[in-house]
């Protein structure tokens, strides 16, 4: 059995695009480059297949700015809504989606004005690039104010510092390396002319070598001041960077959306062509991607746990689109409840769970979500 689950997933290994979501994320690819997505819209790339340790873009988040004291942070304001999910996007080959919440804070009162950010990968297969497109939705009662923009942190080769970033205005494109390696990753916003580039070493945008300590006035500078930076090599700890599209003013119930370009090359020119493409691309597509909504979860579902079969351990995802009593159990195949995973009031949204089954012997066991008048059984097998 051991031996058949092994060649299963070694099959599934090898399907031209693969994905998969553990833990409230999403880990894709398009047979060039691999992507991964979490809950609270941070992006990472790497050469297919991604494998985290690997990866070269370690971060890459939407900036959202108003002042000195008020800016959207991944680390201190993110909280998940719903997602990621499998999207559907018109001219797109496979896109994936999460929306969080820009409003938290950890610390009362929160500052934040209600506002949430839509991140979504849009992907084609066998191309050296995929766009990213952020969504800004105004919550609020106010009309606000806001610098837009993407931030990227740096990882050439799987590792911090060292490296070259260099905006081109030739081609409107700033893109990264480490000289000697044959590796550049290269950012484009396409939507919009680009407001500003401002590249920072890391120990000058945080005085934590190792944490993201960045203040709210560092974020807000970084995306509000004008100008473009042309080039910077940073020391060991590396770089981060901001590519601006500018202030928009969103009256209550408003958005706002920037597209970016991601691409990758072997070569500086390399890498500015795969921005190249990526940009008629999505302006081949413009109108409908544009045109396309999605906001919240469309119905209340339950997806197959991941991995199946499993040993000891695996994930079950469900998403319920109404504020209520939610439970999730697990059973055996005489009925009896093995495991209560959820007994609790959840908010609309998606939700990931982990399912322990070292106690438990191998066989088919069942896992049923109950909420509101939605019910849903699916199997699972445990082999040990």
């Amino acid at each position: 059995m051991k031996r058949s689950l092994l060649l299963t997933l070694l099959v599934l290994a090898a399907v031209v695009l693969v994905d998969f979501t553990a833990d409230a994320q999403i880990i894709a690819g398009n047979n060039y480059l691999g992507f991964y997505l979490d809950a609270y819209g941070r992006v990472r790339t790497a050469l297919y297949p991604y494998v985290s340790a690997a990866r070269e873009i370690d971060r890459l988040y939407p900036v959202a700015a108003m002042d000195e004291h008020t800016a959207y942070d991944y680390y201190d304001n993110s909280e998940n809504v719903w997602g990621p999910i499998r999207d559907t996007v018109p001219g797109v080959d496979s896109a994936y989606s999460a929306m969080a919440d820009g409003s938290y804070a950890d610390v009362l009162p929160a500052q934040m004005p209600h506002f949430r950010v839509q991140t979504t990968i849009l992907s084609w297969l066998d191309v050296p690039y995929i766009i990213v497109r952020y969504r800004f939705y105004n919550d609020s009662t106010a009309t606000l104010n806001y610098y837009l923009g993407a931030l990227v942190i740096p990882r050439v080769g799987g590792a911090y510092g060292g490296e070259t970033v260099t905006y081109d205005p030739a081609s409107n494109t700033t893109y990264f390396y480490r000289e000697g390696e044959p590796s550049y990753w290269s950012e484009r916003l396409v939507s919009k002319p680009t407001y500003s580039v401002r590249i920072w070493d890391w120990n000058a945008y945080s005085p934590d070598p190792n944490n993201d300590a960045g203040t709210d006035s560092v974020r807000y500078l970084m995306a509000a001041t004008p100008g473009f930076d042309s080039t910077l090599t940073v020391g060991p700890d590396g770089s981060i960077f901001n590519v601006n599209g500018g202030m928009v003013t969103l009256a209550s119930g408003d958005s706002s959306e920037l597209f970016y370009a991601i691409g990758f090359g072997t070569t500086s020119g390399e890498a500015i062509g795969a921005c190249d493409s990526a940009e008629a691309k999505y302006k081949s597509i413009a109108t409908s991607v544009k045109r396309e909504t999605y906001t919240q979860p469309a119905r209340t579902s339950l997806l197959q746990n991941y991995p199946n079969p499993f040993n000891p351990t695996t994930k079950i995802q469900f998403t319920i689109v109404n504020r209520q009593l939610t439970i999730v159990n697990v059973y055996d195949l005489m009925g009896r409840e093995v495991a209560r995973l959820v007994n609790e009031v959840k908010d609309p949204g998606t939700y990931t769970v982990q399912f322990d089954g070292s106690h438990l012997s191998s066989g088919m066991y069942y896992y049923r979500l109950e909420s509101g008048a939605y019910t849903s059984t699916m199997k699972m097998l445990l082999v040990k």
